[in-house]
């Protein structure tokens, strides 16, 4: 099951990006950890790729004037590819954050870093700047709001529950709700294993 959360801090709170090197230290690590990154009115101009963006970013938020409570959104999404997306492989992950750079955030900069360093959960970083590019307003999207964007994109086209919105049903149907029984989640590699009647709970 995939998880979607907002980035925080070793506090557990809500990772805050209020100064300018805040900016861009955040831009530098996930791009130096990043197997695979993609981006949307962003352009990757030169050799030093990242400066660039960092660059664009600022000058969208210098022209606003306005004070910022943080300069970057940062969202996570995880994937299980030890255990329950074992079959979710980078090739997919990578396809998945193209149907996002396009489904989300499409008036503001945003930029998707693909994590596979961590073998038991591949994960995307999703780092947004807050300004409309055409407005300078904003962003107002709430994580609520992404996440039920996210669980039907991922429900619809690769049959995978978010955790907090969907879930897989006794029949490995994706349905919206948030069922997290474990007996559920399970099913989906009974099934796939061919093992349906050595196992008690099915027959009931």
């Amino acid at each position: 099951m995939a998880i979607f959360k907002i980035a925080a801090e070793e506090n557990g709170k809500t990772a805050v990006y209020r100064t300018e090197k805040d900016l861009r230290n955040l831009l530098f690590y996930a791009y130096n950890h990043s197997s695979y990154t993609i981006m949307e009115n962003l352009y990757s101009i030169g050799e030093g790729i990242m400066e660039c963006i960092y660059n664009q970013m600022m000058y969208l938020q210098w022209r606003r004037v306005k004070s910022l409570n943080t300069r970057a959104l940062h969202y996570i999404l995880s994937f299980d590819t030890q255990r329950w997306e074992k079959d979710v492989d980078p090739s997919t992950m990578m396809e998945i954050m193209r149907f996002l750079n396009l489904y989300l955030f499409g008036e503001y900069q945003n930029i998707l870093f693909l994590h596979l360093d961590n073998m038991s959960h591949h994960h995307i970083h999703m780092i947004v700047n807050p300004v409309n590019i055409n407005t300078l307003r904003l962003c107002r999207d709430t994580w609520k709001g992404i996440g039920w964007k996210i669980a039907e994109l991922l429900g619809q086209m690769y049959n995978i529950p978010l955790q907090c919105f969907t879930y897989r049903d006794y029949d490995g149907i994706v349905r919206f709700g948030n069922e997290t029984g474990v007996d559920l989640y399970k099913d989906k590699w009974v099934k796939m294993l061919g093992i349906e009647n050595r196992i008690p709970y099915l027959k009931e």
